[in-house]
């Protein structure tokens, strides 16, 4: 990682316990190359997330609008503890490359991931401050009545967030509900948008064939490869993986987010199913997908990773070319449209 493009994010900041004054500089024009400090304060309102290595604070900054007008302006901001990192021998700077490189305004345009506003540090923690998602994560939507084309839309945003990923040379391995975020969703919205975020445990490589080997991210979405299951037709001595791990944790997300369980329950269960060569069971999936929806899931499924697709690939099957056919739920009727609608019927003719 470039340090010097590392840099160019890093905020220069005084912390609190109950707030965070970043101080950034100006030009005063009149008195030649002399520069004013200038200090923004964001004051921590909730503790809104919990993980593995720290905390993630929802803070709010009042600033005012081109009209002067006073506006609270939230983010979010992930402390990470430094020494349950090294502990993990994990390397924030693997998090940063990625939040780094994934910013660039033609990626930050597509709003396929949390924007990344900056980062800062104290000898104990690293900050990493990011946009605030006000719907949350997908993980508050799961066992909602979830239709076909919310899927669809959901899966086809994430596989392009992961084909970004990897033409980028990073793979995210910890691929789940609660890191991935909800900017929109029906009925408020016509269609769902999502994106995604928590690069903590990524892992940049040379290129695509490169293999990783470090047994890492969350078990109900973990790829049998990273866990080191005997997989049918893999040799057993094969103790690396690669970017297909982050396709079978989105098989799982979404198996879950359209039938509000996760696809194996429990370690055997996989263990059996790795073994075994069978496809994946289909019966809770077939009544809610129509048949191009249920492969696709199966494909993502594969135990043997080198038979998952790419992400780029899954772009192009054919649950996504029949978008149009799946029925789309009607709008939303709200109680005032409904009273207005139900006035104008008994509206008495005209003469």
């Amino acid at each position: 990682m470039d340090d010097e493009l590392l840099n160019r994010f890093k905020l220069e900041a005084t912390v609190f316990p109950e707030h965070t004054i970043h101080t950034t500089y100006k030009l005063k024009r009149q008195q030649g190359p002399l520069r004013e400090p200038v200090e923004t304060k964001w004051i921590l309102q909730d503790i809104i997330g919990h993980g593995a290595f720290g905390q993630v604070r929802l803070e709010t900054c009042v600033k005012k609008d081109l009209l002067g007008r006073e506006m609270s302006q939230p983010r979010a901001v992930k402390r990470i503890f430094k020494s349950q990192m090294r502990a993990m021998k994990i390397d924030y700077k693997h998090e940063l490359a990625a939040l780094v490189r994934l910013s660039t305004p033609e990626y930050k345009e597509q709003q396929i991931f949390v924007d990344f506003h900056g980062w800062f540090e104290t000898p104990e923690a690293l900050f990493i401050a990011m946009e605030y998602v006000e719907l949350g994560d997908l993980s508050k939507y799961i066992g909602e009545a979830i239709t076909e084309i919310d899927a669809v839309e959901v899966a086809n945003d994430l596989l392009f967030g992961l084909k970004i990923m990897h033409s980028e040379g990073f793979t995210h391995r910890d691929l789940k509900p609660q890191n991935i975020f909800v900017r929109q969703k029906r009925p408020q919205s016509s269609h769902w948008r999502v994106a995604i975020a928590d690069f903590g445990i990524s892992k940049r490589v040379a290129d695509e064939e490169t293999a990783l080997r470090t047994t890492i991210g969350t078990p109900h979405y973990q790829a049998p490869e990273i866990r080191c299951y005997s997989i049918i037709g893999r040799p057993n001595e094969a103790e690396s993986y690669s970017s297909a791990v982050d396709l079978w944790s989105l098989g799982c997300v979404m198996v879950q987010f359209v039938t509000g369980a996760v696809p194996f329950t429990h370690e055997a269960v996989l263990q059996r199913y790795c073994r075994n060569d069978k496809h994946f069971q289909t019966d809770p999936l077939s009544t809610k997908l129509g048949q191009e929806g249920v492969d696709f899931m199966q494909k993502l499924l594969a135990a043997n990773p080198e038979q998952r697709p790419t992400a780029d690939d899954a772009l192009g099957h054919p649950w996504f070319r029949s978008r149009d056919d799946i029925p789309h739920p009607l709008p939303e009727v709200t109680q005032a449209s409904a009273d207005h609608n139900a006035a104008r019927q008994t509206e008495p003719s005209a003469p």
